[in-house]
């Protein structure tokens, strides 16, 4: 195992204690971490410990902050390059090392300054190197009462560069700082690394009474605590600010990403909606934020909901849940299941709602519950169907029998009409057994295009007859398990229900197409569509708006739907009608 060895002693971290006070106060403790970053918790940098020089571990932060343990110069020179990316300003090096000073010169030191001058400090420098630097030696070469001149002599073999020039030049300038300098300049007049055999330095100040340097520092620490409180509280706000900014955000992000809806209603009015409850509703939220709740429900809520705003005054945690229809923009109706609560925002009483749309379980409870009316009527004609039919039979028989006889030769006239009757009585019959849910079917594997274009011409001879136009459009599709006779009929009745709906001239259009993973048959025709009213009672047995309508007709093409695996759905307006069938494949 590689023995470690710990870095030379050539920097004592007595130098860095300032530093380290003034990042954490002035850019925090992520400040101090950018400028740490690279040397501490490295196996480049390691040190010896105090105690047991031994044992030698990676440099810590609690190295820096103690004047027993020495680092290289490498380390000190990486530590202030270091210093730049962390400290803004023009001059970063020099405000750190200025603030260091300020931020760690002992109580008596700076009162020594502040009785003394900067004399007593110029003579401090010299003994403050030797005593925690050894990779220079400073020598104050000129000490008047208004200035002082120090030359800094590097020991051969120590890299020099111009952040240690500007780190010391902020040394310097800290302690005339603190010594109550006025109209004071300090500046560097050779330095190393343009070639010179030393670094030379020149601190010029205003001589000042003993009186007027103590006001000076009394006025200086006073203002100095005003304003560094005032630094203080104002970075604890500004950290406080930032970090509600950034929880904010965070639940915004989880709001805006959530598969529910969320809204926030304060007095009925919408004060937040997510970008899922948009959608349900197809608004854009500039066009939701600001108004009332109500005015996107369908009439029959809006009092309700009303009702319920105003009786919920918010003292308690409250939670509802309920069921609701709302409007969207295009006029398309659409079932919410909500939970709202009672909550705080913005420091007023507001309630949050839950939203997740229910409409495709609504529309499937509604077809479960219209299959099971079809049904049991269904059922109840196949029960009685035989039992009627029969006399029925019987009775037209006999009407045939006694309509050829010449006694009754004229009265063959109602013997017809009756005749006729019991017909479409029986057709009635049909149909009714066409309702079964579990009526058996024949499937066989053909294309639906091939069904539409056998019927064309019976089609087109009822729409000719009727001053209307007929058309299709088949599109290329797979062949589906259909029986064929079924088919016919629900095509048929779908045909005659739209050539009725239209005026004459008007246009029927058959398409077929793929969508996804269904075979669609849509009917459409030019008529004056569905009032919203009658809409949700398509289909419903012996429900009809003709005259002479028996209201079985739409009820089968459900029927026979579901027993192909299909289902219909109708889109209506102004302009027309369009049935379309649905069959997965």
């Amino acid at each position: 195992m590689k023995e470690k060895i710990a870095m030379e002693k050539e920097i004592n971290n007595n130098n860095f204690k300032g530093l380290i006070s003034y990042l954490r106060k002035h850019y925090g403790d992520e400040g101090v971490q950018l400028v740490t970053r690279g040397l501490i918790n490295s196996e480049k940098y390691l040190i010896a410990d105090k105690y047991d020089p031994l044992k030698v571990t990676p440099v810590q932060e609690h190295h820096l902050l103690d004047n027993a343990y020495w680092v290289s110069n490498e380390f000190s020179l990486q530590l202030l390059a270091n210093v730049k990316k962390v400290v803004s300003g023009p001059n970063p090096l020099f405000t750190a090392g200025e603030n260091s000073v300020i931020n760690h010169m002992s109580k008596s030191s700076l009162f020594m300054a502040r009785i003394f001058g900067p004399k007593i400090l110029a003579h401090h420098v010299s003994r403050l190197n030797a005593r925690f630097n050894r990779t220079k030696e400073v020598r104050l070469v000129e000490l008047t009462d208004s200035s002082a001149i120090f030359e800094l002599h590097y020991k051969p073999g120590y890299h020099v560069t111009k952040d240690v020039c500007n780190w010391n030049l902020g040394i310097y300038s800290g302690m005339a700082r603190l010594a109550g300098v006025r109209g004071g300049k300090i500046e560097e007049i050779k330095c190393v690394v343009d070639g010179s055999e030393c670094c030379v330095f020149t601190v010029t100040w205003k001589k000042n009474s003993l009186i007027k340097r103590l006001l000076s520092w009394l006025m200086r620490s006073v203002t100095q605590e005003l304003v560094e409180d005032y630094e203080f509280t104002t970075r604890q706000r500004d950290k406080l600010i930032d970090n509600l900014k950034q929880s904010e955000e965070r639940y915004r992000v989880l709001t805006d990403n959530s598969l529910t809806g969320i809204y926030i209603i304060q007095k009925g009015v919408f004060v937040y909606v997510n970008d899922r409850f948009t959608q349900m509703l197809n608004y854009s939220s500039s066009e939701m934020i600001g108004k009332k709740c109500w005015e996107f429900l369908h009439p029959e809520y809006q009092d309700i909901i009303k009702e319920r705003l105003m009786t919920n005054s918010g003292e308690n945690q409250v939670r509802f849940y309920y069921e609701l229809c709302a409007c969207r923009k295009d006029g398309e109706l659409i079932w919410f299941q909500v939970l709202s609560t009672n909550i705080e925002y913005n420091s007023q009483y507001a309630i949050m709602g839950n939203v997740i749309d229910i409409t495709e379980r609504k529309q499937m409870e509604k077809e479960i519950a219209r299959l099971d009316r079809l049904n049991l009527i269904s059922e109840m004609a196949a029960g009685i169907g035989h039992e009627i039919r029969n006399p029925m039979t019987t009775v037209r028989g006999l009407l045939q029998v006694l309509g050829g006889k010449k006694v009754c030769i004229q009265y063959k006239e109602y013997y017809d009409l009756m005749i006729e009757e019991l017909d479409r009585a029986n057709s009635i019959i049909t149909e009714y057994l066409s309702l079964a849910r579990n009526k058996v079917v024949d499937l066989k594997t053909q294309n639906l295009n091939n069904i539409v274009q056998a019927l064309s011409p019976l089609i087109q001879a009822d729409a000719m007859v009727s001053d209307k136009y007929y058309q299709v459009e088949l599109k290329d599709i797979p062949d589906l398990l259909l029986d064929e006779k079924e088919i016919r009929q629900l095509i048929l009745n779908l045909v005659r229900n739209g050539l009725e709906a239209m005026s004459p001239r008007g246009i029927l259009t058959i398409r077929t197409f793929a969508d996804s993973e269904k075979v669609v048959l849509a009917v459409q025709d030019q008529g004056k569509g569905i009032e919203p009213r009658l809409l949700e009672r398509m289909g419903t047995p012996f429900f009809s708006t003709k005259d002479n309508g028996t209201g079985l007709g739409l009820a089968v093409c459900y029927s026979i739907a579901a027993r192909h695996n299909g289902t219909i759905k109708v889109e209506t307006g102004p302009k027309g009608t369009t049935f379309y069938v649905w069959f997965r494949l």
